[in-house]
This record gives C-alpha cells, sequence and structure tokens, in this order.
C-alpha cells in the first residue's frame, strides 16, 4: 500500500492484481485500504479493485448459490467498500437465514448500516453480542453504529 499512500496508480493496480491471483480469498487486501484508496485516488479504483474480488464470487455463488461462507465475504466485501449494497443486502439476509451465527449476523448489520439503517444494524448487533458477550468486535460495532446514529439525528 506504499504504491496508494504513495499516489502510484500504475503500481498499485499491478500489485492489487497479483495479490488477487495469489490468494483470491483474501478480501481484507481491498477491505483495509478502502478509504486510503477513496482518498488518494477516488471511487472509480477502489471500485476497480472490488470488482478484481467481488466478480469471481459472484460468478462461484451462480453455480453454488447454497455456499454461505462465499455469499457473506461477498456481502462483507460489498460493505465494507461501499458497492452493490442491495446484492449484499440480499446476500447476507439469505446467508442468516441459513446459519444465523453472529458472524453472519453481524455482516448483515454491517450492511444495513452502509444502506442507512443504524437502528437496524444496532438490533442485529445486539443479537450478535448475546450470542458472544466476550467479542469485543460486537461492542465495538454497536458503539460505532450508535455513535452514527446519534450524529446524523
Amino acid at each position: 500500500w506504499q504504491a496508494v499512500q504513495g499516489g502510484d496508480l500504475d503500481t498499485a493496480d499491478r500489485l492489487v492484481r497479483s495479490a488477487q491471483r495469489m490468494n483470491p480469498e483474501q478480501i481484507n487486501t481491498i477491505i483495509d485500504v478502502a478509504e486510503l484508496v477513496r482518498k488518494k485516488f477516488g471511487a472509480d479504483p477502489l471500485e476497480k479493485w472490488f470488482r478484481i474480488y467481488y466478480d469471481p464470487m459472484m460468478e462461484h455463488l451462480q453455480r453454488y448459490p447454497n455456499d454461505t461462507l462465499i455469499a457473506n465475504n461477498a456481502a462483507w466485501l460489498a460493505a465494507k467498500c461501499g458497492f452493490e449494497l442491495d446484492t449484499a443486502h440480499r446476500l447476507a439476509s439469505q446467508v442468516v437465514e441459513a446459519s444465523p451465527t453472529d458472524t453472519y449476523m453481524d455482516t448483515l448489520a454491517e450492511v444495513e448500516f452502509m444502506r442507512g439503517n443504524a437502528a437496524r444494524a444496532i438490533e442485529i448487533s445486539e443479537k450478535c453480542r448475546a450470542m458472544k458477550p466476550r467479542d469485543p468486535h460486537h461492542r465495538k460495532q454497536i458503539e460505532r453504529f450508535r455513535a452514527s446514529n446519534a450524529s446524523s439525528k
């Protein structure tokens, strides 16, 4: 991500493509720098890199529509990058219906939050926290959603 920080879009693009070929399931490659990419280069390069990871997952889901892990990862990536939120909502909802774990519910909460439904995100995250009360991630999510909900009022 030094290339992104340095404003070298061509090098960053080459490295993202290499990273995806080497480890296509590592969606955090994009998630971890989404905001930095947006600030440095705007939404277009971020969406292009998002699609490098997202589109193969969606193709996989055409063949294997019940793959909850890939559906959840696609929804999480979409929510964290801010693209394809309607599809992310559909996927996350289906995943939670099939397997209502705290991890999958957390993705649905994130999608709801990104769609502007902070109250619904809090409600879902409270259920996650009830399932795993010691998990600090759920507490942090609730705090983030509440802070956003309070500032929007």
